[in-house]
């Protein structure tokens, strides 16, 4: 989905050594992971990604077997470039609270993030495992069409208001996801139909989380307290560079 091969000469050679343990071979590939995943919210540049990898593939090659997860951690907790920087916690809600998603990442990545999300939501112990087998569909809490039943709140300047609105629609946490036909029964309706509409329809726990936090209204702030909740979740699924996790 995030439709770069740059890192599968280094998830080769790791795969290819037998003496690498699982434990250090699956820090490896979550340290890859969370690396490009932190930087693809950041929207960070992806234009030097060949050449990093082929480094961290010299430096594997002459590092110890025992330690290849550690050597993976050290290597991009080392790089300080913004081409290829580690993007730390700060640096991702920032991102995610502040910039507009919607036409700037692609709705197949947007759906790969809510997803891990919703994994992330039922990874309790207690709720029932959860495959995605319908498409799902990127959905506009507040809608692009927002003026047909959204009034503006009228405490600055309508032209003020408006453009903030119109950049608040399309941050991420104005973004969810529906099934196909959900989606255009409650796309333009206003909060009150849309949030009745969800409540009986979801089972998403992500959606649940939407509507009963956020019961009575949906506006600018709502928009970016459901961003930072939604950093937090991200952040805790794609550990930061200076977890203890590592």
């Amino acid at each position: 989905v995030l439709d770069t091969t740059t890192p599968y000469p280094v998830l080769l050679w790791i795969f290819g050594i037998d003496a690498i343990s699982e434990t250090q071979r699956v820090k490896a590939i979550k340290a890859i992971e969370s690396w490009l995943m932190r930087r693809m919210l950041c929207r960070l540049t992806t234009k030097n990604y060949n050449k990093i990898f082929l480094e961290l593939l010299d430096e594997l090659k002459s590092s110890d077997d025992a330690r290849v997860g550690d050597t993976v951690v050290e290597f991009l907790q080392s790089r300080e470039g913004e081409s290829d920087y580690w993007p730390a916690d700060d640096d991702l809600a920032g991102s995610m609270e502040e910039m507009q998603y919607w036409a700037r990442i692609n709705q197949r990545r947007l759906k790969m993030v809510f997803s891990a999300i919703e994994r992330e939501l039922r990874d309790t112990g207690y709720s029932e495992t959860l495959e995605f087998t319908q498409d799902l569909e990127i959905e506009h809490i507040l809608p692009q069409e927002w003026s047909h039943h959204w009034e503006l709140p009228g405490k600055k300047p309508l032209e003020v208001e408006r453009i903030e609105r119109d950049e608040a629609k399309n941050k991420i946490g104005n973004l969810t996801i529906l099934t196909d036909k959900l989606n255009p029964s409650v796309s333009n309706a206003a909060w009150e139909d849309k949030r009745e509409g969800i409540q009986e329809h979801t089972v998403l726990r992500g959606n649940h989380h939407l509507v009963t936090n956020w019961p009575d209204e949906w506006n600018e702030d709502t928009i970016a307290e459901r961003s930072r909740w939604l950093s937090e979740k991200a952040s805790a699924i794609w550990a930061s560079p200076d977890s203890s996790c590592w």
